[in-house]
């Protein structure tokens, strides 16, 4: 979106530029110095524009906040995640939202009761070993005042990395996964980080 806004911007302004090129009101030495100042002035004012754009696009995105409850977790999303539904049943609770072409993120949570005191490394163990992914980082982290486990895989077949946080709470597993393709990550990483301060039980 925000490419297009420019390649517009450029657009016309060349535009601008070729029409008051064209002119013949004036004599051809006044047309130089007029459109070489014109040109001066729309390339200054494209680029405030840009600035101005940009600055205003990250501060709407990070400003306006979708508020999301599952289960028992409550986080913000930013208002231009588009939250997919469905009626399929997976079985466990799960919200999920596409964030940009080859980017995602989801909550889903799983019940633990069958398994009372379970603890988050008993429970990242157990997942573990039924994992079919290459994890090259596993840590664990304090988020919010909350003990966490953070999974990131290696880039997969097909260039995608997941970047998984788990939460225990009530006995239940809170696992947020941003997925995303290898050129994208770091793009949207901080916007995951925000959505992960925001979490809270109640």
């Amino acid at each position: 979106m925000k490419k297009s806004y420019i390649l517009i911007i450029l657009a016309l302004s060349m535009t601008f530029l070729s029409g008051c090129a064209l002119s013949k009101d004036k004599k051809p030495a006044q047309n130089e110095a007029v459109e070489k100042n014109e040109i001066e002035e729309n390339n200054q004012t494209v680029e405030e524009n840009m600035e101005e754009n940009e600055s205003t696009t990250k501060e709407a995105e990070s400003a306006v906040k979708i508020p999301v409850t599952l289960e028992k977790a409550t986080f913000e999303v930013p208002e231009y995640f588009l939250e997919l539904t469905s009626d399929q049943d997976y079985g466990l609770p799960y919200v999920r939202y596409i964030i940009d072409v080859g980017a995602s993120f989801n909550l889903v949570v799983e019940d633990l009761s069958k398994y009372p005191g379970i603890t988050l490394e008993q429970y990242i163990e157990i997942a573990l070993a039924s994992a079919k992914y290459d994890y090259k980082t596993n840590i664990y982290k304090e988020i919010n005042g909350y003990r966490v486990n953070e999974l990131i895989t290696s880039p997969g077949d097909n260039g995608t990395i997941l970047h998984q946080t788990t939460f225990l709470h009530d006995n239940k597993a809170y696992i947020f996964t941003y997925g995303s393709l290898e050129e994208n990550y770091d793009e949207y990483l901080p916007v995951i980080e925000e959505i992960l301060q925001t979490v809270s039980f109640n």
